[in-house]
């Protein structure tokens, strides 16, 4: 049986209400965990993590974002510098580097993404 709750606003007994629109604009529309051994551990609308290179890795969506226009933070432990390289509806390319700037793969590297689903 399939259902439908329509809403405009949640509240809770003791900490009040909000609108439905920050909830779902405030959610994560995509987040995983990976290690060395390129395997994605967990996540959510990951469909695939691509090694480009050392220290190069392609987030492949499963559902694509509405536009580049998304957030894409990330971390690794011990990770001391690296950026977001490339942007796409359906990926998104990221790096990691060590503190002589070298490209390295990194234990522990987590994204989460922040946007519109298309």
């Amino acid at each position: 049986m399939a259902g439908k709750i329509v809403a405009d606003q949640i509240e809770h007994s003791t900490a009040g209400s909000i609108a439905t629109n920050f909830v779902v604009n405030g959610s994560a529309k995509a987040w995983g965990h990976f290690d060395n051994d390129k395997t994605v551990d967990d996540s959510l609308n990951t469909s695939s993590l691509t090694d480009t290179a050392t220290g190069k890795h392609t987030v492949n969506f499963a559902n694509s974002m509405s536009s580049v226009n998304y957030c894409m933070p990330w971390t690794g432990f011990d990770t001391i510098t690296g950026g977001t390289q490339s942007l796409s509806t359906s990926s998104c390319l990221f790096h990691t580097r060590t503190s002589g700037f070298s490209f390295t793969d990194k234990n522990d590297t987590i994204y989460v993404v922040h946007g519109d689903l298309a």
